[in-house]
């Protein structure tokens, strides 16, 4: 699963964007619907942050019991125990 915000982040086409492309064949792209934009926007108020992506991602996966792989871990740990613990 990838969230569609995470995409928008990191593609920015053309060739050097093969692997990614590739990786992206064996994905599924998680459009943020309203109702997990409302989720998402109670998370970030608890977590007193403002990274939709992230907090979108956090949310996302906490639904479906995913594991969150992430350069940001320090962030997303922020907006998870605010999640979990609100």
């Amino acid at each position: 699963m990838v969230s569609a915000g995470v995409l928008a982040q990191v593609w920015r086409g053309g060739g050097r964007q093969a692997g990614l492309a590739r990786m992206l064949r064996n994905c599924q792209v998680e459009p943020l619907e309203e109702g997990m934009a409302k989720q998402v926007g109670v998370a970030l108020q608890k977590a007193e942050t403002s990274d939709v992506v992230d907090a979108s991602v956090v949310v996302s996966a906490i639904g479906r019991g995913d594991t969150v792989v992430t350069s940001d871990p320090r962030d997303v740990q922020d907006i998870l125990d605010a999640w979990v613990n609100r």
